[in-house]
């Protein structure tokens, strides 16, 4: 999503998850007028408070699907029992729903990528403001690498290395050990023959 979008890694690797697994707008949408459909054509004339059901019913199935393909029909079931529709007319969709599970994937998958570019936009300035801490942070190790070559130095011309805390007391800095590559050990053996 990062090449492609230009959406930034720690977002996609956030939003997209979360969007895969419970934005499910293509399902929640198909089983609502996929529902009103069969109640119509059964002649079930539905009131407001069965059109909220449907809606709210269809919305909740919808988060809770698994992400395999027809699930919708499955949800649908769930629905039409709670408006009282015949859900044995579910079959009607079976003929269809090869291709319309493939519009519900993309509708899903396009609100995955809308949202993750949301949040981006949206979280602009904590980004820049994690970008600047870890620069400073990246700074500050490299003086302490530097500090610590500079000790090794003294250390090895003989200098003895102590650090002293703010209460007086000193502490000794343990002596370094240096692990050899076998290629540098070969080309010290080489060295001494």
């Amino acid at each position: 999503m990062h090449e492609n979008n230009h959406v930034d890694p720690r977002i996609s690797k956030f939003v997209l998850p979360i969007g895969a697994t419970v934005n499910m707008d293509g399902t929640a949408l198909f089983v609502t007028v996929a529902s009103i459909f069969i109640a119509q054509m059964n002649g079930i004339d539905l009131d407001a408070g069965q059109l909220v059901t449907v809606v709210l019913t269809a919305t909740a199935a919808s988060i809770a699907s698994a992400s395999v393909p027809s699930a919708a029909l499955v949800l649908m079931l769930i629905v039409l029992t709670a408006i009282e529709a015949p859900y044995q007319d579910v079959s009607l969709l079976w003929a269809i729903d090869w291709f319309v599970d493939r519009c519900r994937t993309t509708n899903n998958m396009l609100g995955d990528a809308y949202g993750a570019a949301v949040v981006e936009a949206l979280s602009k300035k904590e980004l820049e403001a994690m970008d600047e801490l870890r620069r400073r942070e990246d700074l500050e190790d490299e003086d302490d690498l530097e500090s610590a070559q500079t000790d090794l130095k003294g250390k090895k011309t003989g200098e003895t290395i102590s650090q002293t805390p703010s209460n007086g007391s000193s502490v000794e800095v343990p002596e370094v050990i240096v692990v050899e590559t076998k290629e540098q050990e070969a080309e010290r053996n080489n060295t001494k023959y």
